[in-house]
């Protein structure tokens, strides 16, 4: 806690011994006036809050609550102020746990992690990995000495379906590539070939949408139904490891 003395004069003017004070998000604000008979003391709050009392206490303090603080005092009828700058520092924020499905053999990229975590953290920290997981920790600013963390599960691989079937059935009818893939990589970008090398489906990005028919009219017209068969795929996440994923898919009517 923090108190702030002040003392009325002849002059009626007030003087402070704490112009300035810092504290760390949570902690308990205390200032106080010196105690003059007859006064009257009223407190105006950062946050615009008038509080008439010679002591201001505020419990578990947040960052909103920063600010000038103004004590005014009423004595034989005459006002004097005095002001206290107050100071508050946020606790670091890592954000909150996630999961994160990878593609077999892949490494996640630390952008892949910060996707990965829920909330807004703080820049700046460090990545740690163990097992499963991965953890992300903030170091608090001086003098405040509290940490955060968070993790990020890894809670399997994936691998791309070589094969859908859109006969309307609702079952495999679209062709999922990634889970959540336009969110992850919204800059994604879906290329699919037949045995000709000529490209009859084009996204950008791709939302796990395709239903078996074509995009490119000079080869089919578009939102023809492709021919059952195996076709050839691109798949470029264009993330900053710049993936590119290459392979098969079988439609199947």
């Amino acid at each position: 806690m923090a108190r702030a003395l002040t003392t009325l004069g002849q002059s009626h003017s007030l003087t402070s011994s704490l112009r300035e004070l810092t504290l760390c998000e949570g902690d308990d604000l205390k200032l106080t006036a010196e105690f003059q008979a007859g006064a009257r003391y009223t407190w105006e709050t950062a946050d615009s809050k008038m509080i008439a009392n010679r002591d201001l206490i505020r419990h578990k303090v947040t960052p909103a609550m920063q600010g000038t603080y103004t004590l005014s005092v009423l004595l034989n009828g005459c006002t004097a102020t005095a002001k206290v700058q107050v100071n508050i520092i946020p606790k670091p924020n890592a954000g909150s746990d996630g999961t994160l499905v990878l593609l077999e053999g892949q490494t996640p990229s630390e952008s892949m992690l910060f996707s990965a975590l829920g909330g807004q953290p703080d820049l700046g920290g460090t990545w740690t990995h163990k097992g499963q997981y991965y953890t992300y920790t903030v170091t608090g600013k001086a003098p405040c000495n509290t940490n955060a963390s968070a993790r990020v599960h890894i809670t399997n691989t994936f691998r791309i379906p070589n094969g859908f079937s859109p006969n309307g059935d609702a079952i495999n009818d679209v062709w999922v590539t990634l889970p959540n893939i336009s969110t992850q990589y919204p800059q994604n970008e879906l290329l699919v070939f037949n045995r000709r090398n000529e490209i009859v489906y084009q996204a950008r990005p791709y939302k796990n949408d395709w239903n078996g028919k074509a995009t490119n009219s000079r080869v089919f017209k578009a939102q023809v139904t492709l021919p059952e068969g195996p076709y050839y795929y691109l798949l470029a996440l264009n993330d900053k490891s710049k993936t590119v994923l290459k392979g098969w898919v079988y439609i199947k009517y």
